[in-house]
């Protein structure tokens, strides 16, 4: 199926199919045919985050790691230190090879510093970062031959995927016009070695989720003479809040698009104050430092962006204040000396608020921040909680506080606990200034002299929702007292080892499961009859895990793998193979993968000798098991089922037990002679009144009894 590439390069002077005079006219998505055999298996489904990844939204931190394959993806642009998926231009399969191109960020970047596949950094042959993946426990067939990926920072005009080139040009799929100008990218190309070696050489199957770890899009440093804001050649990546916050203003795709020398440019001095303590250095609880305001994050160019805006904000406690002259000044989050102060003269009325009511209190914040060590996923930092209002209260008053643009759990708190102390203020309200207090406008803390409040060089700050009303010749201003112990940081107290959510579990940290019974019976599939097994597996009692079970002739070469989904979660499992061999011995083995992907290593072997004849083994289970009460005066429990159309049955037997679910406590009945496929039925007479469960059993002539079919339920009262 073949779908032109959406918004990922709408707009751009350079498209991807760099002109007409190439094989492809407009750029193309190409999704390839599921195969299996000597191919790479590949599901043609979406994920669910892609299911739930609208086109003009941002993707969360969890999805933005994944590689999406849809029709309209999202164009995503960020800044800092992030990892980012993408979407699929290229999904396409050759013979056992398939082709992978992912577009991952709208615009240039930086760096690529780690490739992922999943949830697994890739190590590759000679140590750098890209070409041919090296051998490992999570992709290990091969001889480090399998796995080939290339990146590209999406230059203006790009390099086209030498590889890929060569393998689909012919066919005009994909050609050397296809570059990706403008876009970063990945190019993969891979193969499997054996059909039997597919679970091992790609254990999460065959839609592959490709990202990248590395530093986004270059900004303007103004306080730098060698950059130049009208070259972005010059410019470079960083981590600091400020400076993207002013490029994401001005300059970024789907940014504000404020004017610069109107907007911006007049009060530059001020943001370049800002940029500084966005990298002062604060101590850490291990030693070191970290800056104070530094991370990073991402948007999608569709979504409204004072959404992201208000993220960024957030990382640097900001807030960008507009002057009376129209110009924006960014405000991070540090007290400063006021400029301003209004006395009585500036002030026409006021309304004064103590203490939070008990509906509004906040007494303790609990941060999530985006954590590198934990597989870049949103973890919780430990929560900040102001004590002794808690103690005051009896209670603690809790609110989360999503941080996705730090990376950091000591500035995670360092926020929480600035948040905190704002809610708790012990003065807050709104002053009505006369038109003279519009000299406060742009001001994020200002003094007050007001003698009626007792204010005397009192520092206030001045909270969202301030503007001037020339109707009523008064400007508003919010504003709560500044508590001064905001900007204080012990961090062998405050910092309190935050990040505290654990590592998700690898492969390595998964429970082996095993096998408690194999048994080889007779049984129907597919229209045909033949020896099957039975395999109990215990594992842990998880509720998104899909099982796997492989057999083998003993000694030999080749797997065979059937994958069976949990129905009834729990710590066992009862799983059929397809046919198996007779009159031989084979071994079988079980592993599990959990709803993220993840697979657990294969428990160890169990041998299961096949008997050399087929009216030894056991029948298969019966089918259509029911029960009722009947109608007459003194009512019985009729109980029935189909025999199994397994050749050798010779018998049922019917089970009968009580409040439990558990075939162990059923007491057996008297068997009933069948045939293959009969309809079979017993009457238990005039039972006590209760709750009953009824079991059945197909039964060979050596009395080798079938899995238990039930329970059905009735109630006789």
């Amino acid at each position: 199926m073949v779908a032109t590439v959406a918004t990922w390069v709408a707009g751009k002077a350079t498209a991807l199919v760099a002109g007409a005079t190439g094989s492809l006219a407009v750029a193309q998505t190409v999704y390839a045919a599921a195969y299996f055999g000597t191919q790479l298996a590949i599901t043609a489904g979406l994920s669910l985050a892609a299911q739930r990844l609208a086109q003009a939204s941002t993707p969360d931190i969890e999805t933005a790691k994944a590689s999406l394959k849809q029709t309209i993806p999202p164009r995503i642009h960020g800044y800092g230190y992030r990892r980012l998926g993408g979407s699929f231009l290229l999904w396409e399969a050759k013979n056992n090879y398939a082709y992978d191109v992912v577009a991952v960020h709208h615009g240039r970047i930086a760096s690529v510093d780690e490739i992922w596949l999943h949830d697994k950094k890739l190590n590759f042959v000679g140590g750098g970062v890209g070409g041919w993946v090296a051998k490992s426990a999570e992709y290990g067939g091969g001889d480090s031959d399998l796995i080939h990926v290339e990146y590209r920072l999406g230059a203006a005009t790009e390099t086209p995927y030498g590889a890929i080139v060569s393998a689909l040009s012919s066919g005009g799929t994909w050609t050397s016009a296809c570059r990706g100008d403008g876009i970063a990218t990945l190019g993969a190309d891979y193969h499997h070695a054996k059909k039997e070696n597919l679970l091992k050489d790609f254990p999460n199957g065959g839609l592959l989720q490709w990202s990248m770890v590395g530093w986004l899009s270059p900004v303007w440093d103004p306080r730098d003479p060698g950059q130049s804001r009208t070259d972005p050649s010059t410019w470079t990546a960083t981590g600091n809040l400020a400076r993207q916050i002013l490029d994401f203003c001005w300059n970024a795709p789907g940014g504000m698009r404020m004017d610069y020398e109107a907007e911006i440019e007049p009060l530059l001095a001020g943001w370049i104050e800002e940029m500084d303590i966005c990298d002062e250095a604060i101590p850490l609880k291990d030693g070191g430092t970290e800056p104070r305001y530094h991370g990073g994050g991402f948007h999608a160019l569709a979504a409204d962006p004072q959404d992201f805006l208000d993220k960024m904000l957030a990382a640097c406690d900001g807030r960008l204040c507009r002057d009376e002259f129209g110009v924006w000044r960014l405000w991070v989050g540090k007290v400063r000396i006021p400029t301003v102060y209004l006395t009585d003269e500036d002030i026409a009325d006021y309304d004064i608020q103590g203490d939070a009511s008990a509906f509004d209190v906040v007494n303790e914040i609990a941060p999530t921040f985006v954590s590198a060590a934990h597989g870049w996923t949103m973890v919780e930092a430990t929560p900040w909680r102001v004590t002794e209002d808690v103690t005051a209260r009896g209670q603690p008053f809790s609110t989360p506080m999503p941080l996705d643009c730090v990376d950091s759990a000591s500035h995670a708190r360092r926020l929480a606990k600035r948040e905190a102390l704002r809610q708790l203020a012990e003065t807050r309200g709104t002053l009505v200034g006369r038109l003279s207090a519009a000299r406060a406008m742009g001001q994020r803390w200002i003094g007050l002299d007001l003698a009626d409040l007792g204010y005397e060089a009192a520092v206030v700050e001045i909270q969202k929702g301030a503007r001037t009303s020339f109707a009523r010749s008064a400007v508003d201003l919010p504003f709560s007292l500044v508590d001064f112990a905001v900007d204080d940081w012990d961090p062998d107290t405050e910092e309190d080892g935050s990040g505290t959510a654990p590592p998700r579990p690898g492969a390595g940290e998964l429970a082996v499961p095993g096998i408690a019974s194999a048994a080889p019976f007779w049984g129907a599939l597919a229209g045909g009859y033949g020896a099957r097994l039975r395999i109990q597996a215990t594992g842990p009692a998880r509720d998104d895990l899909t099982w796997l079970a492989r057999w083998r002739v003993t000694g030999g070469d080749s797997w065979n793998t059937g994958q069976y989904p949990d129905i009834d979660p729990g710590a066992d499992i009862i799983m059929e193979t397809a046919f198996v061999p007779t009159e031989t011995l084979v071994e079988c083995q079980v592993a599990y993968v959990t709803g993220g992907g993840v697979q657990s290593a294969w428990g160890p072997a169990v041998p299961v000798e096949v008997n050399t004849s087929t009216a030894s083994l056991a029948p298969d289970r019966p089918s259509s098991l029911d029960a009722y009460i009947n109608d007459d005066t003194i009512p019985d429990a009729v109980v029935l089922c189909s025999a199994p159309t397994s050749a050798n049955v010779v018998d049922i037997v019917f089970y009968k037990g009580g409040a439990t679910d558990d075939f162990d406590d059923a007491i057996a009945l008297a068997p009933v002679a069948a045939t293959p496929g009969a309809l079979i039925q017993v009457e238990v007479t005039n039972p006590p009144g209760g709750v009953y469960r009824f079991w059945a059993v197909a039964r060979n002539g050596a009395g080798t009894p079938s899995a238990p079919a039930g329970p059905v339920e009735v109630t006789v009262p």
